[in-house]
């Protein structure tokens, strides 16, 4: 049995791996053959008068909407998706009001999904 040296361990001197290559990938990351933008947040200096955000975030995912730190749109869905999905919610909770139609709308394998919440509950339209 060989005895622990601790001056032989990759991070002994500075407290990181002394022998740990950065393997970070060169270039900009894309969706298929559209190119993917950098995350872009736009903190509004008071709520939007129509929406009630008052935070915008541009991710690769889609556009989300904020107020405060929970997702929040009164005119709208709240997160956008690149890919036509959208999730509407009002102070963090999923809601719309049925009849304006589904909070999350979305698809799985080529199948639509609608559901429908209000104030955070899932109810049957």
């Amino acid at each position: 049995m060989s005895s622990f040296d601790e001056t032989q361990h990759p991070r002994a001197a500075t407290g990181k791996w002394t022998d740990k290559v950065n393997d970070a990938p060169s270039g900009e990351l894309t969706d298929g053959d559209a190119e993917i933008g950098p995350l872009k947040v736009s903190i509004l200096p008071e709520p939007d008068p129509r929406g009630g955000f008052d935070t915008q975030v541009d991710a690769p995912s889609g556009r989300h909407f904020l107020r405060g730190s929970v997702p929040h749109r009164e005119d709208g869905p709240a997160y956008e998706g690149r890919d036509g999905s959208e999730a509407w919610y009002q102070n963090g909770q999923l809601h719309r009001d049925p009849q304006d139609g589904p909070a999350v709308i979305d698809e799985y394998e080529n199948e639509p999904i609608e559901e429908f919440y209000e104030h955070g509950q899932l109810v049957v339209p």
